[in-house]
């Protein structure tokens, strides 16, 4: 019984080392490649990069309508924001946020005006902050449908009078004016 456990132990311990031997001469090329250290320059070519000359560019020219069409665009947007939860339960920053920004974006519009439509414009714009200072006070104390009357009044006013395609020749008077 004993030589024959022994005598298995011997079988089993040359089929493991056949085994070894086998894999190491023949075995897996792709387990040696992974396993040997490449000398750093094979893969690296020393081929010289050439400089590259910078390619400068034109700025963008924008006109004065451009920018107002962009003011008066992002104006909009931010009005039918406003509307989306305006009087509703809220502390008021994200209405004052926007209020901010109308008013910043109808400043930006006068800028580009002259005369009488900037004066308008400017107008406008403070009573826009008027509501503002109406939404300072607390809560009981707003009356949300007058801000709400006097916003949709001033709304309805710079979409009527103050369209891009209305204010082009006061855009170019102004442009020419300031050249």
């Amino acid at each position: 019984m004993q030589n024959s456990r022994e005598y298995l132990k011997r079988v089993m311990v040359l089929v493991c080392l056949g085994i070894f031997v086998t894999v190491g001469f023949s075995g897996c090329a792709t387990l040696r490649r992974k396993f040997t250290r490449k000398k750093a320059g094979e893969d690296t070519k020393q081929d010289v990069m050439p400089v590259l000359q910078p390619i400068e560019y034109a700025a963008p020219v924008h006109t004065p309508l451009d920018t107002y069409q962009t003011h008066y665009a992002v104006w909009r947007a931010y009005f039918n924001d406003l509307w989306e939860d305006f009087g509703k339960k809220s502390n008021g920053k994200r209405e004052n946020f926007i209020l901010t920004q109308v008013v910043a974006k109808m400043n930006g519009m006068a800028d580009l005006l002259s005369g009488e439509p900037q004066a308008k414009l400017q107008a406008l714009a403070v009573q826009v902050q008027d509501v503002m200072a109406q939404l300072d006070k607390p809560e009981g104390v707003r009356r949300y449908d007058l801000l709400k009357s006097a916003l949709r009044k001033v709304e309805a006013e710079v979409r009527r009078s103050f369209k891009p395609d209305v204010m082009k020749k006061n855009l170019q008077a102004g442009h020419e004016a300031a050249h």
